[in-house]
C-alpha cells in the first residue's frame, strides 16, 4: 500500500484520486500545482518540478495500487527530459521501466551531479542557492528527504548548506561552466534505453549467458552521464566483440555483411563496425603525444545504431 498525504491508498481510491488531481489541476506524479490538458488519448501536464510531459490514460488505468511509490522517480526523467526539450510520453509499456531505472542510479552519481549542479549556478567564493521543492529530480533524487540527504552528505565533506565550491572542485568541474549542445537525435538520457535492457534481462538461452551484455549496457548508461566519454567508446567497441555468436557469426565483420537481416539493419552495423570501431581503436591503441582531441558527447554518440543492435538480439530470442 502507498501512504500519501491523505494516508493509506488502495487501488479503490487510485482512480477517485488521479480524478481529483484532473479537477484540482495536480501533477500526477508529485501532486503538486500544475496545469492539465486533455490531449489525444491521456493528457499533456506542465509542472515546475517534473517539466513538461505527456501521460496516457491506460497507464493511469492499469497502475497498481503498490506501484505508487515508483511515480518519485519518473520525475527525475521527465524534469530532465523536459529540460532538455525532449518530447516526453509516459504510457502502460514504459513508465515502470524507466522508473526501475531511475530508482536504481548509484548514489555517487547523484552526489556529482549535486556538485555539477552547484557549479552551474555559483562562481568561485559564491554560494549556489537550491530549492529543495523542485531541484530534487535534477539530480536524481526522488523527493526532498533524499536530497537534503545529499546536503548532508557534502556537508560531512567540508561543505556548507548552501555549497559553497572549494578551489579542488572547481578545479574537477570548471567544464561543466561550459556545457555541449543537447543532442536532439536520442529520445531520452540513456545511452541505452532502459526498455530495451528490461527486454534483454527477460531472455532465457540455453547457449548464451546475458549478464555481461546488461552489465555493459548499464555502465554505457552510466559513463554517458557521467561524460565519460573514452569509456563510453571502449564499452560500444566492446558490446561489438561480445555479441557475434548470437548471430552465427565469429566477429562483428561478419555480422555487418553476412547477417541475413533488412537491409537497414545492415547500413547500422556497419556504421558500427566502420566508424564507431575506428573511433574506440584510436582512443584504446593511441599512445601519448604532444596534443590531444579528447572525444565529445557527438563524436560517441551511437545510440541509435547500438539500439537496432540490441532489438534484432531481443527479436531473434525473444
Amino acid at each position: 500500500m502507498y501512504i500519501g498525504d491523505t494516508g493509506v491508498m488502495g487501488k479503490s481510491d487510485m482512480a477517485v484520486s488521479f480524478e481529483d488531481n484532473i479537477k484540482k489541476q495536480k501533477c500526477f506524479l508529485c501532486e503538486r500545482s500544475a496545469m492539465l490538458l486533455f490531449v489525444d488519448d491521456g493528457y499533456r501536464v506542465q509542472c515546475e518540478n517534473c517539466g513538461s510531459f505527456h501521460l496516457s490514460r491506460t497507464m493511469l488505468a492499469t497502475m497498481k495500487d503498490n506501484e505508487l511509490e515508483l511515480l518519485p522517480y519518473l520525475s527525475i526523467y521527465t524534469r530532465q527530459a523536459s529540460d532538455r526539450g525532449e518530447n516526453v510520453l509516459l504510457n502502460s509499456e514504459n513508465w515502470r521501466k524507466i522508473a526501475l531505472a531511475c530508482k536504481e542510479i548509484p548514489f555517487p552519481v547523484k552526489v556529482h551531479k549535486l556538485l555539477k549542479l552547484a557549479a552551474e549556478r555559483s562562481q568561485p567564493g559564491h554560494p549556489a542557492e537550491f530549492d529543495p521543492d523542485s531541484d530534487p529530480p535534477l539530480v536524481d533524487a526522488a523527493d526532498r528527504r533524499e536530497f537534503q540527504f545529499l546536503f548532508r552528505h557534502l556537508q560531512e565533506n567540508n561543505y556548507d548548506w548552501t555549497i559553497t565550491l572549494k578551489g579542488k572542485a572547481w578545479e574537477e568541474l570548471q567544464a561543466v561552466k561550459t556545457p555541449e549542445p543537447v543532442n536532439t537525435q536520442r529520445s531520452s538520457g540513456f545511452y541505452v534505453d532502459p526498455s530495451r535492457i528490461e527486454d534483454l534481462k527477460s531472455l532465457k538461452h540455453p547457449s548464451f549467458d546475458f549478464s555481461k551484455l546488461i552489465r555493459m549496457c548499464d555502465e554505457l548508461n552510466t559513463c554517458y552521464a557521467e561524460e565519460c566519454y573514452l569509456a563510453v567508446a571502449m564499452l560500444v567497441r566492446s558490446v561489438l566483440d561480445h555479441v557475434p555468436p548470437i548471430f552465427g557469426c565469429k566477429n562483428f565483420v561478419e555480422v555487418a555483411n553476412n547477417y541475413a537481416g533488412a537491409k537497414s539493419f545492415k547500413d547500422s552495423m556497419k556504421n558500427l563496425e566502420s566508424s564507431s570501431r575506428k573511433i574506440a581503436d584510436s582512443h584504446l591503441h593511441g599512445q601519448i603525444r604532444k596534443s590531444e582531441s579528447l572525444p565529445n558527447r557527438t563524436q560517441v554518440n551511437f545510440a541509435n545504431d547500438m539500439d537496432v543492435l540490441l532489438a534484432e538480439i531481443v527479436r531473434t530470442l525473444k
